[in-house]
């Protein structure tokens, strides 16, 4: 066997066929997988019906200075206001909103042939799965970013919930530089630009978060605010996708921006605390056995989505 292995057509003896002088490696090599970020960024609801209403309560108005026995206004709102009610005419009271959460359904499904089984060296099945996996992964990931937007996977159809690129759109939050594409870079300044834009819910940079997409990533690392050692030293860290701060606020790398490109989105600023996630199930990865085909089908679905509690808030800039 030893000198089967080792013929070739340098020896004097010749064999029919290459082959005899391979070895194919059980040990799978896998291409660089871009860490997934954003999920983890945001809470989670679970959800018992596929529709769920959330009440909001909204800010209070002020109190009012008086010299007179009893407040001004008459029953039942008193002189109690909310937030953005005229002070000394508007009593209207609080007035609570709502969201109703719901879920879109994420689906995958694959075959494996009794076949591909059978003359495999290695086994697949756990191969689809991880990919399988991955994909629920990668569209979560993509559909959070630019879901139901031109940039995304997914389009505009309304096949997945309204992305943080979308809701930005919606909202008007979003600034368009005035440079040439071929000569505009990503800069520290820009992204604290997008956190002041956002008002109250910019406030606490340790609340803030900003995603950024590879091509600025590398611009980002040329502009000297970005440069500090103590700004990207040990925080770099690759668990949590995260490359670094800006003025206090974290800096995560997402690869699902759309490609550079002039009028392409390729930041964002988002306070993560205003967005839930409503999760009627987890994953389940099911498998079954078809006779008539002579194959293994496997499906991977969950039921998940994606909004923001306080409706056509300044919590995201793109």
């Amino acid at each position: 066997k030893s000198v089967m292995e080792k013929v070739n057509a340098h020896s004097g003896v010749a064999v029919s066929s290459a082959d005899f002088e391979q070895v194919v490696s059980t040990n799978i090599e896998r291409d660089i997988q871009n860490e997934l970020v954003l999920a983890p960024l945001f809470r989670e609801i679970p959800m018992t019906s596929a529709n769920m209403i959330i009440p909001i309560l909204p800010d209070s108005g002020y109190a009012e200075f008086t010299g007179n026995q009893t407040a001004t206004g008459s029953s039942p709102h008193g002189n109690l206001a909310q937030r953005g009610d005229t002070y000394g005419s508007a009593y209207g009271g609080i007035d609570l909103t709502e969201r109703t959460l719901s879920t879109k359904k994420l689906i995958s499904q694959s075959f494996l042939g009794n076949e591909t089984e059978e003359d495999a060296i290695m086994p697949i099945l756990p191969l689809i799965r991880e990919s399988m996996v991955r994909s629920h992964a990668r569209g979560i990931e993509n559909a959070i970013l630019v879901g139901n937007h031109a940039d995304g996977t997914y389009g505009t159809s309304g096949a997945s919930f309204d992305g943080l690129v979308k809701l930005a759109v919606s909202d008007s939050n979003t600034t368009t530089s005035g440079t040439a594409f071929a000569s505009d870079s990503l800069t520290a300044l820009k992204l604290l630009a997008a956190r002041k834009a956002m008002g109250k819910y910019g406030m606490n940079p340790s609340e803030v978060v900003y995603i950024i997409s590879q091509t600025g990533y590398y611009q980002l690392l040329e502009d000297a605010e970005f440069q500090d050692a103590n700004l990207v030293g040990d925080m770099a860290t690759k668990l949590n996708g995260e490359i670094g701060q800006v003025f206090g606020s974290r800096v995560l790398v997402c690869d699902e921006f759309a490609a550079a490109a002039t009028g392409k989105y390729h930041a964002l600023a988002v306070y993560p605390r205003n967005y839930v996630m409503p999760r009627l199930r987890g994953v389940t990865i099911e498998s079954d056995y078809e006779v008539a085909n002579q194959r293994r089908v496997l499906v991977a679905s969950q039921r998940i989505g994606f909004t923001d509690l306080i409706d056509s808030a300044d919590s995201v800039h793109a």
